[in-house]
């Protein structure tokens, strides 16, 4: 079977086994049934993964590969989702990365602020139009019973009205009556 693991010697003709692979989860075990070698039995050995920061802020290594974490709740970030590959053998510190942001990247941002469908300026203008407009058509609906109730009390009026015409015409009605019946009798 292929095993992704390169020995060599050291400078005192040691037997040095190196992983191919890099990280935590790359791993093996050396079994000996000699010790002429000078390896211990079952002596397991595992890779060690990237680790340190991107711009300052947190980042997690798999591996050669150091990725900036997603910025915690109510926080914002610079570095969610940028990946380094760290390609050297030295370990511990080694050097600075620093991040500059681009014209396209900050018009990026900003136009993001004003389009976000949740908590961006459109959004937040077009909820207060829509509030707006809410008022608007609950004013519209106030005026227009205040309009049903005054249509209907100068409808009432106005039969009111016809009702007490009617009365006067048929009280004139009667007087013309009783005048000429009078006219009629002096004669």
């Amino acid at each position: 079977y292929a095993v992704d693991i390169t020995a060599s010697k050291d400078g005192s003709d040691n037997l040095v086994l190196i992983h191919d692979e890099y990280g935590s989860s790359q791993s093996f075990t050396v079994q000996v049934s000699d010790t002429n070698l000078g390896l211990t039995d079952d002596q397991a050995y595992s890779g060690v993964d990237v680790a340190g920061t991107i711009n300052g802020e947190a980042a997690t290594g798999a591996g050669q590969v150091l990725t900036g974490n997603a910025p915690a709740e109510g926080e914002t970030t610079s570095v969610e989702g940028l990946v380094i590959k760290y390609t050297g053998t030295a370990t511990g510190a080694q050097g600075k990365v620093k991040i500059t942001m681009g014209v396209g990247e900050l018009m990026d941002r900003k136009l993001f602020d004003i389009t976000d469908q949740y908590d961006g300026y459109l959004a937040f203008r077009l909820d207060s139009l829509g509030d707006k407009i809410g008022g608007f058509d609950t004013k519209i609906e106030e005026m227009e019973a205040l309009l049903d109730q005054k249509t209907e009390l100068m409808i009432n009026k106005f039969v009111a009205m016809e009702l007490a015409l009617s009365k006067i015409q048929q009280v004139s009605n009667w007087l013309t009556g009783q005048v000429q019946a009078a006219n009629s009798g002096w004669k």
